[in-house]
């Protein structure tokens, strides 16, 4: 019984996998290079270097932060400038106003946030976590950590300042 149930499923197999197959003659091959360019319009006017873009490090980013992770995978990446801009992931613009920006700027040198060193991500098991990726850039200091949910070992401070900017974006994306 055993080999002729065996038997059975070979057979199926040989010829489900032979009924889909074409001749070598019936298939060509061919690679085709396609260009794609840009659309443009006549009367845009070209965007000044200065102008930032999503993701870029442009003069005047005081706050670079990332998230990722979740349930959904999610992906994002803001920028918060000096004078209060902020972009969002698809490249939306926002603002607040400059003194909320400098009051955040103020709590993380505060914190003493540019002689942190990096954090290390001591997790036992997340799944579903977000990880957050938080760069400063002010008055010629540069200093980035990284956070994980759940994470032991980060300062206090550094989770403050992550609800700090927390805050910020859920103020801007609604």
């Amino acid at each position: 019984m055993w080999v002729r149930r065996s038997n059975s499923i070979l057979m199926f197999l040989a010829v489900a996998l032979t009924t889909g197959c074409a001749s070598a003659a019936e298939i060509t091959p061919t690679l085709e290079a396609t260009t794609l360019e840009a659309p443009t319009r006549q009367d845009q006017t070209p965007t000044p270097a200065a102008t930032p873009t999503p993701g870029s490090r442009s003069s005047g980013a005081a706050i670079t932060f990332e998230r990722s992770g979740g349930i959904a995978g999610l992906s994002e990446h803001w920028t918060i400038y000096l004078d209060g801009r902020v972009m969002g992931p698809a490249g939306e613009e926002a603002s607040i106003p400059a003194d909320e920006v400098s009051q955040l700027l103020a709590e993380i040198e505060e914190a003493d946030f540019f002689e942190w060193p990096p954090l290390s991500r001591s997790l036992e098991s997340c799944a579903d976590c977000f990880t957050y990726s938080i760069t400063v850039e002010y008055q010629g200091k540069t200093n980035r950590i990284t956070l994980v949910d759940g994470q032991s070992g980060a300062p206090e401070e550094a989770w403050t300042i992550l609800e700090g900017i927390l805050g910020i974006l859920d103020s801007v994306s609604g």
